[in-house]
């Protein structure tokens, strides 16, 4: 148990030793570094988790081909009637040509992904509302809506929303500088469907003019490249309508690409997941849909996609936190060094305190109590450091980009616009205490040194 003479002569030494210091300042910056690379390099790793989240909801139907898979509307009916699934829609893809010319704009055409959805079911099951310029001003679900002054543009086929990324080219501080005159354009949507009984591309191209409404700004890195159509639009364009197939005379049932379900809040998701497929077996053995290769997964588990990039930036963050971490280490031997000759000087007070009846555990636990005060008062002004630190970040940024022409985080190329500023408050607590016990653990050598010593050895050192 601790003594209070003990307590009393670890700060009294932390008060006049200015050795201590150094042990502070190398504890409190490698502190201070290690909460800004968890936070900054976690925080790139939770907004990505969000937004993949927000894009594709909770469960993803998919099949791993261009063909699509029939019976996704039996899927949806059934899927809505249990009480554990709050919202579904069907979503068709398809790659195509984008092209649009007009006075004041010159000739551009550029491949993209046709995503074909039901805005309003689309936006329950997803935050697509929130990422649309113009639409998420508006109350109620968006939708593709042609404005009257525009419904007689002669082969109109319906309206489309843009990813902003499509028109325009981002500008260096991750801002679009929008034209006004874009909206309410034609454009053409080209796309070759494919035969569902071969795999092979049909005949003719299918093209269709489309009325630009809106843009969206979505944060996902495989959705730079897409345009949104009506659900209807998209399967006629994909031939995913039901159709009786010329060369084998069959009929081939209506198809979606995916189906995307959003459950309520608190379900377990893969148990949901297996009800999914269990669901769909049944309907697929009803309809005779074995072959379709239908894929149920979780909106963090999709094979190829963005679980393959949050994946690799949790491995980049843990191997920048274990390359941080090795360099903090070096804290832990300046401690010791530091302790060993604390220890050197303080003999002669090792003998007093041995000599009037102080025990060996108590010299020991001066200098382990001293250790741990350095480390406590370090770990803080750590804290004190980093926390602001991570909280100004971007402003930080901004004034060295300003001041020094020198940009480390480019908006303009990267996923999102800034830098994430929030603490992680589980990795702080973490390095804060790690922080302490590294302190002890520094000090451990020098405090046995002390203890073990012997009181007439500690009176005659000189």
């Amino acid at each position: 148990m601790l003594r209070h003479f003990e307590l009393f002569l670890a700060c009294r030494y932390l008060k006049k030793k200015r050795l201590a210091f150094f042990s502070i300042a190398a504890v409190a910056l490698s502190v201070a570094m290690l909460i800004v690379v968890s936070s900054v390099t976690g925080g790139f790793v939770k907004q990505l988790h969000s937004a993949s989240h927000d894009s594709y909801g909770d469960i993803i139907v998919r099949t791993g081909n261009l063909l699509g898979f029939p019976g996704y509307d039996e899927l949806i009916s059934e899927a809505l009637k249990l009480d554990t699934v709050r919202a579904a829609t069907p979503v068709v893809k398809q790659f195509g040509m984008f092209r649009i010319k007009q006075k004041q704009f010159k000739l551009f055409v550029t491949t993209v992904t046709i995503v074909g959805i039901e805005p309003e079911s689309y936006s329950k099951v997803t935050k697509f509302k929130q990422t649309l310029y113009k639409q998420s001003k508006r109350p109620g679900p968006p939708n593709f809506d042609i404005p009257p002054e525009y419904a007689n543009i002669p082969r109109l086929a319906g309206a489309c929303i843009v990813n902003v990324e499509v028109p325009y080219n981002r500008e260096p501080d991750g801002s679009y500088q929008r034209d006004e005159a874009l909206y309410n354009t034609d454009i053409i949507l080209i796309t070759v469907p494919l035969r569902y009984s071969s795999g092979t591309l049909s005949d003719q191209d299918v093209q269709r003019k489309l009325l630009l409404i809106d843009d969206s700004q979505s944060p996902m890195p495989f959705d730079v490249q897409t345009v949104y159509i009506p659900f209807s639009l998209a399967q006629e364009m994909a031939r995913m309508v039901g159709y009786r197939d010329d060369d084998t005379g069959e009929f081939e049932p209506a198809r979606a690409s995916q189906v995307l379900i959003r459950a309520e809040d608190g379900v377990v998701l893969p148990k949901l997941r297996q009800q999914l497929q269990d669901i769909w077996n049944r309907i697929a053995a009803a309809k005779g849909y074995g072959d379709s290769q239908v894929v149920f997964e979780t909106w963090d588990e999709q094979a190829g996609g963005i679980s393959g990039v949050i994946s690799q930036l949790e491995r980049d963050r843990t191997l920048l936190t274990i390359l941080f971490s090795i360099m903090g280490m070096v804290s832990v031997f300046l401690i010791f060094c530091i302790f060993f000759v604390i220890v050197s000087e303080k003999i002669p007070d090792i003998g007093i305190i041995k000599s009037v009846g102080g025990s060996s555990g108590a010299v020991g636990r001066i200098f382990f109590v001293y250790a741990g005060a350095i480390g406590v008062v370090g770990a803080f002004l750590g804290l004190a450091m980093g926390w602001p630190f991570v909280a100004h970040i971007n402003t930080i940024h901004d004034w060295i980009s300003r001041t020094f022409d020198w940009r480390l985080y480019d908006p303009s190329v990267l996923l999102f616009p800034n830098i994430p500023n929030q603490v992680d408050w589980y990795a702080t607590t973490i390095i804060l205490i790690a922080a302490v016990a590294g302190s002890m653990i520094g000090s451990m050598i020098p405090a046995a040194r002390a203890a073990l010593m012997k009181p007439i050895q500690a009176l005659r050192y000189e």
